[in-house]
């Protein structure tokens, strides 16, 4: 879990919780919750998998 915040450029504040899971030896999971901007709530963004890029043949 990494949760981040600051200042953007126009001065509005952010904050955001990434949740990273380890999935296997070459898949993680990644979402991102409980974002703000400003004081607001803005949508999350929905959970997706990283996958390694298998090294070429002959590499």
């Amino acid at each position: 879990m990494i949760k981040a915040e600051g200042v953007r450029q126009d001065g509005r504040h952010a904050s955001v919780t990434n949740i990273l899971k380890r999935l296997g030896k070459d898949r993680a999971s990644w979402q991102s919750v409980d974002r703000t901007l400003g004081g607001v709530a803005t949508p999350g963004v929905d959970e997706f998998t990283l996958v390694r890029k298998p090294p070429e043949a002959g590499k």
